[in-house]
């Protein structure tokens, strides 16, 4: 994809005030723990490896969760990204937080992958809670997270492995599994997915009435049965 001019005239701006670092200098930062290092690419991106003793933080949900994942002061910040452009955007922001000193790894992860440099395998996160809400709908973060899970390289598709509960909300979205997941690994944070599946429904997106209905629905399903006295 060609890059739009203006968008790298102020990639080419960020390079004059943000520093950035080779993959070899970073392997050095890193190895001596000169600071923290941020990895901002997708969640399957983290899991099938990573820079080492890196923290995840996507890019979409950058802003809003920085500052509850490191704190400010004098700590040095590396951020990177696939190719690096991302990373400058990031480390920008942090010093305009306030953080000290903000660097971006050049080239990013495909520069460090390309140098041959060492990686660590990701973990799986753990699913949100099923009674957790996305555009109020439970079970929606858990559906999301599933698909992110399965979604790495170690399965083709989610279809098969999603818990009912997931394909319960599927079908009253009227979202085939299939579209579902293609929404949720195009997407960049929560909020894009819940954008793109209105999108999708246009009209067809379910009142608040109904989603209360399938929130009561969901959480009927979840209780354990009673129990009862033996005759």
């Amino acid at each position: 994809m060609t890059m739009a001019p203006r968008y790298r005239l102020f990639l080419a701006s960020l390079r004059q005030r943000i520093p950035e670092i080779s993959p070899a200098q970073a392997f050095h930062w890193i190895r001596e723990g000169r600071g923290i290092c941020i990895d901002l690419r997708h969640p399957r991106q983290w899991i099938a490896g990573h820079l080492p003793k890196a923290i995840h933080l996507e890019f979409g949900q950058f802003p809003g969760e920085v500052e509850s994942k490191i704190s400010k002061g004098e700590t040095p910040v590396l951020c990177y990204s696939r190719v690096g452009d991302r990373s400058l955007l990031a480390a920008d922001l942090l010093v305009q937080m306030g953080f000290a000193t903000a660097h971006s790894l050049a080239g990013g992860w495909e520069a460090w992958h390309k140098a041959g440099l060492p990686v660590e395998p990701g973990v799986f996160p753990v699913c949100r809670r099923p009674d957790e809400r996305l555009a109020g709908l439970a079970q929606l973060p858990h559906l999301i997270d599933s698909i992110r899970q399965f979604s790495t390289g170690f399965a083709p598709s989610i279809a098969p492995f999603v818990r009912k509960e997931d394909r319960a909300l599927m079908e009253f979205l009227c979202v085939d599994p299939q579209t579902m997941e293609q929404i949720v690994l195009s997407a960049d944070s929560d909020a894009d997915v819940v954008i793109q599946l209105r999108r999708a429904l246009g009209p067809s997106w379910p009142s608040d009435h109904a989603i209360r209905e399938f929130n009561l629905r969901a959480l009927q399903r979840r209780k354990p049965p009673e129990p009862t006295d033996d005759p």
